[in-house]
């Protein structure tokens, strides 16, 4: 594929792209590019293969309790679990996830006033961390 064949398409996915809501915009853009862009032979595979392996270890570690609804990503590296069920307002629950228990969470209202009752936490991070902080934010919802 030619450059000018490349940047016609990526104009192209931007277009159909920003339809989406703009929190999964990146999402859906930084995998078109991954796809279409880098051979898969260069590591691009392995590390999305690693950020679907977060995805899915995150989503079942949220969704053991039953409080928490998450829909599992279909892009990026973000979970955005609705935490209605806790009985506490997302703003006040990453404050005091952040402050008791030392996990930076972002609150969904962050995001606009259809986030409330939602946080927004990364998996970016290794695996190791993201137990550590997931059996934190649990002990801390006990």
């Amino acid at each position: 594929m030619t450059r000018a064949e490349k940047r016609n398409l990526l104009a192209g996915a931007i277009g159909n792209t920003i339809e989406f809501y703009d929190f999964i915009i990146y999402a859906y853009l930084a995998v078109f590019v991954a796809e279409h862009f880098f051979p898969a032979g260069d590591g691009v595979t392995a590390m999305l293969n690693e950020y679907r392996t977060r995805r899915d270890a995150v989503h079942g570690w949220l969704t053991a309790d039953p409080r928490i609804v998450c829909v599992k990503p279909g892009g990026a590296f973000y979970a955005f679990p609705n935490i209605k069920g806790t009985g506490r307002t997302s703003p006040a629950l990453a404050r005091a996830l952040l402050e008791e228990a030392h996990v930076a969470v972002i609150h969904g209202e962050s995001f606009g006033a259809n986030g409330a009752d939602y946080l927004r936490l990364s998996y970016a991070a290794p695996e190791p961390d993201l137990r550590q902080a997931i059996a934190r934010m649990a002990a801390f919802l006990q």
